[in-house]
Formats: structure tokens, sequence, C-alpha cells
């Protein structure tokens, strides 16, 4: 970009600036900038309000899953100016300037977002700070859902047989129940049985051995080695329902938790609950050996989700389980040998829940970087010997950076060069005296944005040096 340089500015000549000697001379520098598109206009705050010691604080502005950081200094590099160009995706922005927040709903990354506030002249006032909220992304971790349950029995499987029993009953009619039977392994039938299971299919996987139960009702037996549960699926509910039961006891009233770590545990009486409502859940987590409950009326009301562990009854003790039972093994000792032998009605009690898990909510990933970009530097030739500008920037759709002004031999009564740099249209001036043989320059911070307009002018005269940024 060619920039003239070389202006007569009558406006700039007040107290300070009595033209001595009118120059008209045509000076020219190039400002090296990375190409761009055109510079976008500057948002205005969607909204603003005035400025709390309450609205200081980011928390104060966090609703739902919004997370706030508060800038103290500019995450772009540099001193805040009056507008400031986005870093990220920001849900919300909030820009203080003097006594207004200034409200920005939906920010994106390189907007340019403006001060609210304006001093007298209508003149946009410095940023002291800016709150920007982003959404977090939340996701739940660990949930585990209660897997399918579609048998009065199920079994995963041991060493030896896997089923002896002389039940003769496998599920009741209604929907509040399951029925049939699903062994990954082998049976054993003691004596005849019968089963009215409404068409249901039936699975024994490595066969059976005893007599043949008779299959009525349209219900089917398939011993081709096809199982439709897996013991790893249970495994894992169990200790998660077992870990939140025992976590959160109120939120689970009808789960008993049994931890028998290759030993043996007895099922806690579970009363009279004969609806699902009610009824209770005994899970047994990890291996050992599974007692049902003692001295009930000869019951458990409960279902049983014990899935390494070996359901052991005693006939003697026990006539009929109201659930389901899932479980490595099940083995009934002291049956009688007649066909009146253990019940098992399936019912499904509504303690068989799916388990939420926690949730997690992290920034998003695309959460900015700040970028520097390499500075761009323009100098302004000296104008009849009185001295030179040169602006060092970051170009970010804003300019920031050093002033350095080299003296020239113009100097005032004191033997001193005294320069002026003023900002067109802001009123921010920016002055200093150098002596030519002591200080070669003089550096100033300051921040510019684009259609800014710098001059320097030396004691008496307004020699034009001018930079304009667009």
């Amino acid at each position: 970009m060619r920039v003239p340089v070389g202006k007569m500015l009558s406006r700039l000549a007040s107290d300070w600036m009595t033209i001595a000697l009118a120059m008209s001379i045509a000076i020219t520098a190039t400002i090296v900038m990375p190409t761009a598109s055109a510079v976008a206009p500057i948002r205005e705050a969607d909204s603003d309000e005035q400025f709390t010691n309450q609205a200081n604080n980011p928390t104060h502005w966090e609703t739902g899953d919004a997370e706030c950081v508060k800038f103290e200094s500019d995450p772009n590099g540099g001193a805040w100016g009056t507008e400031w160009i986005a870093n990220g995706n920001y849900s919300l922005v909030v820009i203080k300037s003097a006594q207004t927040n200034g409200i920005f709903n939906g920010a994106q990354a390189g907007e340019r977002l403006g001060s609210p506030s304006f001093n007298g002249n209508n003149q946009r006032q410095g940023i002291s700070h800016i709150i920007a909220c982003y959404d977090l992304v939340c996701e739940t971790i660990g949930d585990v859902s209660a897997p399918a349950i579609n048998h009065t029995v199920v079994l995963f499987g041991g060493p030896g047989e896997d089923y002896v029993s002389t039940n003769h009953t496998f599920g009741n009619d209604g929907s509040a129940y399951v029925r049939g039977i699903a062994i990954d392994g082998t049976a054993q039938f003691h004596p005849t049985n019968s089963w009215s299971l409404n068409g249901g299919v039936n699975y024994i996987t490595d066969g059976y051995t005893g007599a043949r139960p008779n299959l009525n009702g349209g219900a089917q037996l398939l011993t081709d080695g096809t199982f439709p549960y897996s013991q790893q699926a249970w495994i894992a509910y169990a200790a998660a329902l077992a870990d939140a039961a025992e976590a959160d006891p109120g939120a689970y009233p009808n789960i008993n938790v049994y931890r028998t770590n290759g030993g043996s545990a007895t099922l806690t009486n579970d009363g009279d609950n004969t609806n699902s409502d009610t009824q209770k859940l005994h899970v047994v987590v990890g291996t050992g050996t599974i007692h049902p409950t003692q001295g009930q009326n000869d019951k458990t009301d409960g279902a049983i989700i014990a899935p390494q562990a070996v359901l052991n009854i005693d006939r003697g003790n026990l006539g009929f389980i109201d659930g389901f039972v899932v479980a490595a093994q099940l083995t009934e000792v002291g049956a009688p040998t007649a066909n009146n032998g253990l019940q098992i009605h399936g019912r499904v009690p509504n303690a068989l829940v799916d388990i939420p898990g926690d949730e997690t909510c992290v920034p998003p990933t695309t959460l900015p970087p700040t970028t520097t970009l390499p500075p761009t530097t323009t100098t302004v030739a000296p104008v009849e010997g009185y001295g030179s500008l040169e602006i060092e920037c970051v170009v970010d759709n804003t300019y920031r950076g050093t002033v350095s002004v080299t003296a020239g031999d113009q100097v005032d009564d004191n033997g001193k060069f005294h320069w002026k740099v003023a900002v067109l249209g802001e009123g921010r001036l920016f002055d200093g005296r150098l002596d030519p043989l002591l200080s070669a320059t003089y550096d100033r911070e300051l921040s510019l944005t684009p259609g800014d307009t710098l001059f320097l002018a030396q004691k008496a005269s307004v020699t034009g040096t001018e930079v304009r940024l667009a």
C-alpha cells in the first residue's frame, strides 16, 4: 500500500502548532502487511448494562454448560484498544469499558468487537477487561444399560453340570414375568419336566442328560451352541449397579448387594413382595456360592443377578423363587424324586434399571489459541531535517506496537528536538523532547486501529508527516 505523507494540517495547529512555515512536501512510505480481505466492520454490542462489582466475576455470567474466563490483558498480545478481535468462538463476550458492560452473544473468531462506551465527543473509549464464555462439551461417561432378560433362568456355565434340578416351572403367565431357560453349558433334569412357554425358544448349548422335557404350547429347545446372552455384559452391569446402590442407597432402595470374593453369602430375607414395584433385586459381585433366603415361608421373593457365582438351593428350605435367576450355575440339593420340584416364576422387578454415568464437561477442542503474527514496520522519511517516525505493528485487524521517533536537526530554544504524535479523531497525543546529542530515539507504546492517522510535528511547524493505517 502506498501512503501519502506531507499534508498541511491546520486543525492540529493549536496552541502548540503555530504555522511558521507552510510545507507541502510529498513523501511516501510503504507499509508491508499480510495480504487479507477487506477489514470487517466493528460489531457493536447486542446490549449493554451498567457495570457492577458482581459482574466483574466470570461466574456471574455462567449459565447452563457455559464456563467463563476473564482476560485482564489482551490474549492476542499488546495493550487493550477500543476494540477486540475475538480469538475464538464464544457463546458470550462481555467487554467492560468505563462503567459499561457491552454484551455480545455468539461471538465468532476474528470478529471485531467494539468498546461499548463513548466519551462526550462520541469517541469510543478504551477496554479495561473482557469476560468470554464458551459452552462446555458435555458427555455422560460410565452409563450402563440393563441387559435384556427374556428367560426365567440364565446360566453361563462352569465346571461340571451347570444345571441340576427337579424344577418344573420356568415362568408364570403375565407381562410381569419372563419364561424359559437359557444355559450356556449342560443340564441334568430329574425327573420329567413339562414346559408351556407360549412359543418361546430355550437354549442348552452343550446338551442335557435325564428325561427330555415336554415342550408344550409351541416351546422350542435349541442345543446347537446358539446362546443369546453375554456373561461379560451381566458382570459389568452387576458391578455398576452394586456400586451405584452402595454410593446412593436412597436412589436404589430395592437393591441388596453381596460381594462374595470367592466365598459364600446367604441372601437377605426380602419380605413378602408380590409386585414388581417393591420386589427386591439381589446383586452378587464376584465368584463364590450363593444360598437363597432362609426361613421365609419356603420362598425367595426377589430376583437374583450373580453372573459369576453358583446358586446352591436346598429344597428342604425353599419351594420357589418369585423372580428370575442369572448365575454361572444352579444346583439343587435334596431334590424330591417326584415331579413336584422347585418353581422359578420369573417376575422382573422394577429395580432392574439403567445406571446413569457421570457427566463430564470439558472446554471445546476449538478453544482458541492466541496467534502472534509477524510484525510489520513502516518508516516515514525525515522532513526537512525534522526527524522521522517509525511504527512497528502486529497486524491482526488491529495495530499494536511501538512508535519510535528519531531526532532531527531542528531544535527549540533549549536545544531540544521537540516532537508530538497525534492520533487523528481521538485526541490522543504522545509527545516528548530529545537531545540530539544524547539520544537518538524515543519509543512510545500505543494501541492503534485501522483508520488511525498519525502525525509527527516539531516545534512550531506542522511538517505533515502522515501515516494512515487502513
